[in-house]
């Protein structure tokens, strides 16, 4: 399991092994956001998944206030 952070968010990806898929998730104190990434894609395609991910997560924290 490996966990590093970006913008506040901590980015966890475990393999569920149930339905065969990594499971990415984002996490900023009480919310947490799971997304199902297929096992055929590199580490460095799930990383950018992550990174767009946040980015969008913020915008709406941004329009929210």
């Amino acid at each position: 399991m490996a966990r590093i952070t970006f913008r506040g968010y901590s980015i966890n990806l475990r393999f569920i092994r149930a339905t065969d898929v990594w499971q990415l998730e984002l996490e900023k104190g009480e919310h947490l956001k799971t997304i199902a990434v297929s096992r055929d894609l590199t580490l460095i395609a799930i990383e950018n998944i992550a990174f767009k991910e946040i980015d969008k997560l913020i915008d709406e924290e941004k329009k929210s206030y």
